[in-house]
């Protein structure tokens, strides 16, 4: 290496890592010096010293700074990558979706009768729950809950679960559209998350006056409630979307994060710690299938005895009923070359007319796919599963163990769609079916007086919110303890019915006497129009 000065080529090229470190270093205090003056100490994830991308051969945290800056960009673009190259990663999201919510999670209004109205009777009770229900279930089968009309209430559901799951966080705002084709207002606009971001300096100064914060884009209190939320428009330009209507109080803003620590307010996606597992299965299945193909496609090699060359055997292939004579096949043993046109194997027939004295053709014996790849993959998507609960039989959706086993399975992954049931309900369901109850008590469609007062209004949205039951492996035994719960008070027919098949018991009583009246009549139709036949005695 020659030396410059008294400087050599590798005291030049660290003088210049560490000028380029030491500028970094100063760039980045000038950012959060800066940050943490407009927003009180919190600064966007785009200034991160460090960013999860998929590779743990570094490091998650390789700064002394806290881990709760961490930066949402680079996470959700990795895992938004996994999302579209890897299966693996559709299963995960996709067999929660399916099992949360699957066609829909409907309501089961059930107002606190006891502090509403404690003189009605339970017909009164029944006749608001059934209405309100029915009400409710026409706005949502139609496309009126989405603001562009592209998809109806339940699949909104669907939606809200995977980009929790898939992006650790959800964002929609509800607009108040009026016209003669909505039967109610409310109309849900859904939001990418990397639209949200921190307003500029007059907006961040403003948030300042209102003694507010911003952390990640979100406008929060001195008490931590948000206040509004920043998000781009088609300029890049932030935009303040308040919470709640100044003036009105409704609710503008409908926002799910799964943050990982106390104090953050954005999302983290349960597939974070677990991308590194998903990428590197990517890599791998399609290095093995790419060395599979590439061994399927070498037909067979030809071996000669030691010391001696094998040729061109290819050089000299014919096919049986070609009438061409092979020509050349002296010179090619003798020199390994031949002037017979090479031939394409496209077909059966063919022969080899041209292989020297002891030289073996032989089909090749591919070593692809690796025989063990199969339960690697499983292996690790075992652990993988086990990490965001999911078991392997899930999955797989491949139960080959007993019965004891298979149901195990299935109760321990219900743990986690009852979890997942119960914070859909906490994000989405609820506050929907809250807003969409006040624009209906509003307009006069249902009574629920003293609905403006607090108490009120959380009385009469009280519901319960019910999805399809745990699936049954032995359909005869899971019918036999709905019949026992029923029977001990432990459940109700109506729920039984909605865990069952989604269907409401009232529907299911009001079918079956139709069906049995008609069934009835028919029964008495046949008995009365049988005709007697008498046989005569022979003669």
């Amino acid at each position: 290496m020659t030396a410059v000065g008294w400087r050599t080529g590798a005291t030049i090229e660290a003088a210049r890592r560490s000028e380029q470190m030491s500028s970094e270093r100063d760039a980045f205090r000038a950012r959060t010096h800066e940050a943490a003056q407009l927003s009180a100490g919190y600064f966007d994830g785009t200034y991160a010293p460090y960013s999860f991308t998929g590779s743990k051969t570094g490091g998650y945290l390789t700064s002394l700074i806290e881990p709760e800056h961490i930066n949402y960009t680079e996470i959700r673009r990795a895992i938004r990558r996994a999302w579209v190259e890897n299966p693996q990663t559709r299963t995960l999201v996709g067999r929660l979706v399916d099992s949360v919510v699957n066609t829909q999670m409907y309501p089961e209004p059930n107002p606190a009768w006891e502090l509403l109205a404690p003189e009605s009777t339970e017909q009164d009770r029944k006749t608001w729950a059934r209405q309100t229900y029915l009400r409710f279930r026409l706005w949502a089968d139609s496309t009126d809950p989405s603001a562009d009309r592209r998809r109806n209430f339940w699949q909104q559901q669907r939606a809200v679960v995977e980009a929790v799951a898939r992006d650790g966080e959800m964002l929609a705002v509800t607009r108040y559209k009026v016209g003669f084709d909505r039967i109610n207002p409310v109309a849900l606009q859904f939001y990418d998350p990397r639209q949200i971001k921190n307003p500029d300096s007059k907006q961040l100064r403003a948030v300042q006056a209102r003694g507010n914060r911003v952390q990640h884009g979100i406008e929060l209190t001195a008490d931590g409630e948000m206040a509004a939320i920043f998000l781009a428009d088609a300029d890049g330009i932030a935009v303040r979307v308040p919470t709640r209507g100044p003036k009105s109080k409704r609710q503008f803003v409908n926002y799910a994060a799964t943050p990982l620590f106390e104090g953050q307010y954005r999302g983290v996606s349960m597939l974070a710690p677990v991308i590194h597992e998903l990428s590197r299965i990517t890599d791998y299945s399609t290095a093995e299938l790419a060395a599979a193909v590439l061994n399927a496609s070498i037909a067979g090699a030809a071996y000669a005895p030691p010391g001696q060359t094998t040729g061109r055997p290819m050089s000299g292939v014919t096919r049986r009923d070609d009438e061409v004579a092979s020509t050349g096949a002296a010179d090619s043993a003798d020199t390994g070359t031949s002037s017979h046109e090479v031939r394409t194997l496209d077909g059966p027939g063919w022969y080899f007319d041209n292989l020297r004295g002891g030289v073996e053709l032989k089909s090749y014996d591919t070593k692809r796919p690796n025989v063990n790849f199969g339960a690697f993959v499983d292996k690790v998507m075992e652990l993988v599963g086990a990490a965001i609960g999911e078991p392997a039989e899930v999955l797989k959706m491949s139960f080959n163990q007993n019965y004891s086993a298979s149901r195990a399975s299935l109760l321990l992954f219900w743990n986690t769609v009852q979890r997942w049931r119960s914070d859909l309900t906490a994000w989405f369901n609820q506050p929907v079916y809250e807003q969409w109850l006040a624009e209906e008590v509003a307009a006069g469609n249902i009574e629920a007086p003293g609905f403006n007062s607090v108490l009120g209004r959380r009385a009469w949205t009280r519901a319960n919110w019910v999805g399809i039951g745990l699936p049954s492996i032995d359909p005869l035994k899971e019918a036999n303890a709905a019949a026992i719960r029923v029977g001990e008070g432990f459940s109700t027919r109506d729920r039984e019915a909605g865990n069952i098949n989604q269907t409401d018991f009232d529907d299911n009583v009001a079918t079956l006497k139709r069906e049995n009246q008609a069934l009835a009549e028919a029964l008495s139709f046949v008995a009365s129009s049988t005709v007697s036949v008498d046989v005569e005695d022979e003669e």
